[in-house]
């Protein structure tokens, strides 16, 4: 019947969801984080029933309920034992918490909100944060720099600030003071992948694509959005008038992004222009063009590995 034709469907779609479930505490617990955080998560949208009424009857339900969530996660939980690599970090979870916040709402209301809060307390950390990141987000570049050269007086035990401040000048316009602020950053903290993104876009903007290459090429192999780095290594090799390689870095960009046509056309700009025994070339023939770009462009030679790889 119908009914019994939905009630099997609807079984699947919560055997669906337990799975997910499982596989995120199977994820998390790999990544060496403590996954108990999902059980937190369920408890919260059952208390404010983010997960819908309770009056629909669990087997009628295209989710398991929170209740039959949480028990299955305690469950798993009591079954693996997880390795916790990384202690929490409540400081950093808070700041997440106040950037969302900011990226989530109007900025210009942020701004009075934040204004009004720090009237009463002054020296919050969080509010200051929040103060910039919504002045930054209203793109009031010049009170938005003022608010994180002042966070960052404020808190100068907390490096992320610096590097946050960096961004803000890039997103200003101000690159050389970005790098002035980034550069010595990144150095003291390489594995800021982040950081030295903007350093490189930094020294691209200023038409310094000597220094930014190399910056650029050690973080595409963990970048986690490729078109985006490779968007920026075109750019890098047109500066550099290596129009083959330019065109072979907007090919993958635009093979990333989904937009075959573009990738396409750079594709075939790249076979006419790259020279015939290189390593690029020969990859794009034989379809090779994602596999390893380091190391076709050497003409087949292992590339070297990134610092933060070892």
């Amino acid at each position: 019947s119908g009914a019994l034709n939905a009630s099997i469907a609807l079984k699947y779609s919560r055997e669906d969801e337990e799975e997910a479930d499982r596989r995120a505490c199977q994820w998390i617990c790999k990544a060496g984080y403590n996954p108990r955080g999902l059980l937190t998560v369920l408890q919260k949208m059952q208390k404010y029933r983010w997960l819908g009424t309770s009056a629909i009857p669990s087997y009628l339900s295209t989710h398991p309920g929170a209740s039959e969530r949480m028990t299955y996660l305690e469950d798993f939980w009591n079954t693996n034992r997880c390795v916790q690599k990384f202690p929490e970090d409540r400081f950093r979870l808070r700041k997440i918490q106040v950037k969302a916040k900011v990226l989530t709402h109007d900025p210009t209301v942020m701004i009075k909100y934040y204004k009004r809060e720090l009237n009463t307390t002054p020296d919050d950390i969080f509010l200051l944060y929040g103060f910039a990141q919504s002045l930054l987000a209203a793109r009031e570049y010049g009170e938005a720099l003022k608010a994180f050269d002042n966070l960052v007086s404020s808190a100068p035990e907390r490096p992320e600030f610096q590097a946050e401040r960096g961004r803000a000048y890039f997103a200003a316009g101000k690159y050389q003071k970005a790098i002035s602020i980034i550069g010595p950053y990144s150095k003291r903290h390489p594995g800021d992948s982040t950081a030295r993104f903007f350093l490189a876009r930094s020294y691209l903007e200023l038409q310094k694509p000597a220094e930014a290459l190399p910056i650029l090429e050690a973080l595409k192999k963990s970048w986690p959005d490729p078109a985006g780095i490779y968007l920026q290594l075109g750019r890098c090799f047109a500066a550099l008038d290596k129009q083959g390689e330019a065109h072979y870095y907007f090919y993958l960009h635009y093979k990333a992004a989904g937009n075959q046509r573009s990738a396409q056309y750079h594709k075939n700009k790249a076979l006419e222009l790259l020279p015939r025994d290189s390593g690029l070339y020969n990859g794009l023939k034989r379809g090779k063009d994602q596999k390893n770009p380091d190391k076709e462009r050497d003409g087949g030679k292992k590339a070297p590995k990134d610092s933060e790889d070892r």
